[in-house]
């Protein structure tokens, strides 16, 4: 969901609602759309909620980290 060809400014993370497509690619499509989509996406929206809640001065320091790899072989570097 970061492919500035569809998104402005696609490093900088916006609510949900303000992005377009609505769906995102992690989840599938067609017959093979993932049936766990909507709970997933209602325990992310809760959490953060939490999160947001209980610190509300939360802010990144730094560079963002970068996820590397593909087909579930993924790692995490700053």
């Amino acid at each position: 969901m970061r492919d500035p060809a569809l998104y402005t400014d696609p490093d900088r993370f916006k609510h949900p609602q303000n992005r377009s497509p609505p769906r995102h690619m992690v989840f599938g499509g067609g017959a093979h759309r993932c049936l766990g989509e909507v709970l997933a996406r209602a325990e992310l929206e809760e959490g953060l909620a939490a999160l947001v809640e209980r610190l509300p001065k939360l802010q990144l320091l730094g560079e963002p980290l970068r996820v590397f790899g593909h087909a579930g072989i993924r790692r995490v570097s700053p």
